[in-house]
């Protein structure tokens, strides 16, 4: 199974190797954000903001000539058979087309004897909808932020989860990307769109205390270019263990439960001012238009 936080291309190729895979994923927005929805620049006029069904559809059509030339002339299998896509479906009271994600309680994606899935809408700029995902099994929970700015539907869903895997940008962004200021008035609003649209270093922690998990997981390190051992340090507001991720890492949730199971009791049952200090810091709207850095 693979579940997919947000629609970017780099985080969905591939070739499984046990086939079909089950595909779920952000369904259809309908509609293009904002002022760009008149603009000169809408790519894919018919389906401007595809699914993800749409989306695996498009990209193995993208690689047609090679399936033609080369897959089907090797006797392999139909691409379109290796993949079975699921469009998840959103609670009836949210609507489409926005940029904000409203306020929402969990719901059930997938659930069979082994693992139970629920997911709620995160927050990633004008990215809509947007999914984080927790898994809950017989030997612990895991929850993955997917990109997303800090939400409070976030720490719902992973309220008392034994792992929470979120992603960061380290709060001196601009520093790592510009070197020291001061910045122009490009740079700046560069900094701002991405700043905007994903979870700093020093607001991870109090996500993860408020939500009374037992161990975090630092993943989608933005700039990749920060040493690990600074990742680590700049976390503010949590204080259970802090792991910085890297590629291949595994972790044993049975074991992180066991030996975090005092601390995430101990935090679940703390206030939630904490929170409520950090969501108010969280961005209200969509950044301004213009020399904007790409998505990450």
């Amino acid at each position: 199974m693979d579940l997919v936080n947000l629609l970017h291309c780099g985080y969905v190729q591939g070739w499984p190797e046990r086939a079909p895979v089950e595909v779920y994923g952000p369904g259809p927005r309908r509609a293009v954000p904002g002022p760009l929805a008149t603009g000169p620049r809408v790519v894919g006029p018919t389906e401007p903001t595809p699914g993800t069904t749409a989306f695996v559809r498009r990209l193995i059509e993208a690689f047609a000539a090679d399936f033609h030339d080369r897959v089907f002339a090797a006797h392999r299998r139909d691409p379109f058979t290796l993949v079975n896509t699921h469009d998840v479906a959103l609670p009836a009271a949210v609507g489409r087309g926005r940029g904000a994600s409203p306020t929402v309680d969990p719901w059930v994606v997938s659930e069979d004897d082994a693992v139970r899935v629920t997911a709620t809408l995160v927050e990633h700029g004008a990215m809509f909808p947007c999914l984080a995902y927790r898994f809950d099994t017989a030997h612990g929970s895991v929850v993955f932020s997917g990109d997303t700015v800090p939400s409070e539907n976030l720490v719902v869903l992973s309220r008392g989860a034994d792992v929470l895997v979120h992603e960061v940008i380290d709060a001196r962004y601009a520093e790592w990307q510009f070197g020291p200021g001061p910045y122009d008035a490009a740079q700046q609003r560069a900094v701002a769109t991405v700043m905007s649209k994903h979870t700093s270093t020093d607001e991870v922690g109090s996500v993860a205390q408020a939500a009374g998990v037992g161990t975090l997981v630092l993943t989608h390190l933005v700039p990749a270019s920060v040493p690990t051992s600074r990742w680590k340090a700049a976390v503010r507001g949590f204080d259970g263990p802090v792991v910085v991720g890297e590629d291949l890492m595994e972790l044993d949730v049975a074991q992180v439960r066991s030996t975090t199971q005092a601390g995430r009791r101990w935090r679940s049952e703390q206030p939630e001012q904490a929170l409520m200090e950090l969501l108010g810091r969280v961005p209200v709207g969509q950044p301004e238009v213009g020399a904007e850095a790409p998505e990450h």
